[in-house]
């Protein structure tokens, strides 16, 4: 809770006080835990769009959605869902082969959820329904695994175990929808493949039904997830890599989830639901989705993992492995293309802990990685929506700060931009810091600070960080840390007051602000305070409250100020 006061002695004695206080809590949770993961292997977000889903709809209407999820670059299932149930990348559990096989798994390093769930309370009862036979292979532990021939017989399965038996933890695929992309063709114009998304909803309608209708229902507390593992196999990054996550709960968030989720979020989304507390040494890449962030604050760094800590780093700029080069994806980002994380002084090109760079750095740094093309891009999106009456009203202003560098004479360079969208994601305008040239840096391995500020655009609702890195060859060593964005609101105009005074009443008249809420409370002796006007919403004009009960003894007032 942060408050803030500001004093202004009235005539007669009697004191104006105003005050703004702000905070955040959390719900206690009461319900018997569970989760459903239903997974509808190979839809495109864009498809989904254009498709009629009335049982998606309604989940979204109580939950949260993104259509901009990432998944593993290897757009195929074997790896996709490896990397769910793991909660880490391909550089980690060792499945990434491209033409869908498990081969090296490093599953006793890095096990699925159903084992680490199983680990810690054996009684839960864990089931998985698969569509694909191989599959099979990452879902060792689970108590259940069963793979049917068709949709229809899955469905009809997962409606019975809801209905008749008692699962706490339950995941199945729907592959219909992918089978139709390999049959008819991928995408929104492809007529086949957008019905078989409008026929994996109604069987999703199905299970929702068998699940609302357990007897057991107004006692559980059900998570559930929505997803695809990949759209269309090893296309663009928006065709392929970019799908969908909904959660619904009676604790989610509302609406479109920012920053976007990424697929291996999910295993910390399923263990901190079943209330298991995560251990530093699962080196796990994943963080919790769908659930309310705080909202955005003044004074503090709102990026989501602006120095890279959030996850582990790598020595290397990829892996290679089942002729893939695979890199490290980073927590919290939109990580489409290959930046990736270093560790400090872990390559002989890598910048080290005494490098120039950040005073407060940690282990880790963003590097460009293994580019193809020898660019790569990584981004984040905020919603600062609930700043919104000062963004159009007083003013915010913004500081965008960040260390950016490179190793020796190499060109390598990153820039790092910040995006102002209005709330039907326009843009407003842009702010930019960098790039830091080999010559800025004297040809020394290291990293420079660089920031720049100025003020919101009025409509401002959303802020899109964008990371870029250029390279002169597709081994990019451009780096970054401790990126930054910190608002402030401007200045506010000094408050004007006119406290007026008779035998009955006492008044005091000022100028408002908007989305603010104000009171009047009086005192005799500084220790008890009666609130004589409640809730008076401010409008940006002349707001006027009045005591209509002024004791005949000496008073003193104060207004207060607060968000709704």
């Amino acid at each position: 809770m942060q408050t803030i006061w500001l004093g202004l002695r009235s005539r007669g004695g009697a004191a104006l006080l105003l005050g703004l206080a702000t905070g955040v809590g959390w719900a206690a949770q009461a319900l018997q835990p569970k989760v459903l993961i239903v997974g509808i292997d190979g839809t495109m977000p864009s498809a989904l769009a254009v498709a009629r889903t009335p049982n998606l709809d309604a989940l979204r209407s109580n939950g949260c959605f993104s259509a901009r999820a990432v998944t593993h670059p290897v757009t195929h299932s074997a790896a996709c869902w490896t990397a769910m149930f793991t909660g880490v990348w391909g550089d980690k559990n060792g499945v990434n082969d491209p033409n869908n096989n498990f081969y090296s798994p490093r599953f006793d390093l890095y096990p699925n959820f159903f084992q680490r769930l199983e680990r810690i309370n054996s009684n839960w009862n864990t089931v998985a329904y698969t569509r694909w036979e191989p599959l099979k292979a990452a879902l060792a532990g689970c108590d259940v695994v069963t793979n049917f021939a068709s949709d229809a017989a899955l469905v009809a399965a997962v409606c019975q175990q809801l209905t008749n038996n008692n699962p706490d933890v339950f995941y199945c695929i729907l592959l219909d929808v992918d089978s139709a992309g390999h049959s008819y063709g991928w995408g929104p114009t492809v007529t086949n493949y957008v019905k078989a998304i409008e026929t994996a909803d109604a069987r999703l309608g199905q299970i929702m039904a068998a699940l609302t209708n357990r007897t057991t229902y107004t006692n559980e507390d059900w998570l559930v997830l929505v997803l695809s593992d990949h759209g269309k196999h090893d296309d663009t990054v928006e065709n392929s890599r970019v799908t969908f996550h909904l959660v619904w709960n009676r604790a989610a968030a509302r609406g479109i989830m920012w920053p976007s989720p990424a697929i291996v979020d999910v295993c910390a989304t399923v263990l901190k639901h079943m209330g298991v507390e995560f251990d530093p040494a699962w080196d796990l890449d994943a963080r919790i989705e769908g659930f309310p962030l705080p909202p955005a604050r003044y004074g503090t760094n709102l990026i989501f993992n602006g120095d890279a800590e959030a996850n582990s780093g790598t020595n290397n700029y990829y892996i290679v492995d089942d002729n893939q080069k695979i890199d490290r994806g980073v927590a919290w980002w939109f990580d489409a293309e290959p930046i990736t994380i270093g560790v400090y002084g872990s390559h002989p090109n890598f910048p080290t802990p005494t490098s120039p760079g950040p005073t407060n750095r940690g282990r880790n740094f963003f590097l460009g990685g293994w580019c193809p093309n020898s660019n790569a891009v990584m981004s984040q999106r905020i919603d600062i929506s609930n700043l919104a009456c000062d963004i159009d009203q007083l003013g915010v202003e913004y500081d965008l700060s960040g260390f950016l560098g490179g190793a020796g004479a190499n060109t390598a360079s990153a820039t790092f931009t910040a995006r102002f969208l209005d709330a039907d994601e326009r843009l407003l305008g842009t702010a930019q810091i960098g790039p830091v040239t080999a010559a800025d840096r004297g040809g020394v391995t290291g990293l420079l600070e660089r920031h720049t500020t100025g003020r919101l655009p009025v409509g401002t609702r959303l802020v899109e960080f964008v990371l870029a890195m250029t390279a002169p060859q597709r081994t990019n060593d451009a780096s970054a840390d401790n990126l930054s964005f910190v608002l402030s609101p401007a200045p506010a105009p000094p408050l004007v007051v006119q406290p007026r005074v008779s035998a009955e009443q006492f008044q005091v008249e000022f100028i408002s602000r908007c989305c603010r809420l104000y009171s009047l409370e009086r005192t005799s002796d500084f220790q008890q305070w009666t609130t004589v006007v409640s809730n008076a919403v401010g409008t940006g004009q002349t707001l006027v409250l009045t005591d209509t009960n002024r004791p005949p003894a000496q008073a003193f007032y104060r207004v207060r100020c607060y968000e709704p």
